[in-house]
């Protein structure tokens, strides 16, 4: 019998710990590119930020919110511009690859 199962199990806690912090910080960079492509593509479109936001239904401040990659949108508030903007959002997560991508 193993005289270290507090060690272990400290070992385990400090990896769920890490493991935590790394998806953090994969929202933190996704929703970052992702206010960033919604930015880009209403400035592409020659679409105001009011405009937007009545076209998709949400406050200008949310939208706001969203392009700054502040606060915490609802799937439905992004799925909603992202349509609105003719884009799609599709997230891939596998045992061997990660891949996200923003499409037009």
């Amino acid at each position: 019998m193993c005289k270290n199962k507090n060690f272990f199990k400290s070992v385990a806690l400090y990896e769920k710990k890490c493991i935590f912090a790394a998806i953090i910080q994969y929202i933190v960079v996704f929703m970052c590119n992702l206010g960033k492509a919604i930015e880009k593509r209403r400035k592409e479109l020659g679409v105001t930020q009011e405009q937007l936001s009545e076209l998709c239904d949400v406050s200008i401040n949310t939208l706001i919110s969203v392009e700054r990659s502040q606060g915490n949108p609802t799937l439905r508030v992004v799925n909603e511009i992202l349509s609105v903007l003719g884009m799609h959002l599709e997230v891939k997560i596998n045992d061997n690859e990660e891949a996200e991508s923003i499409q037009q």
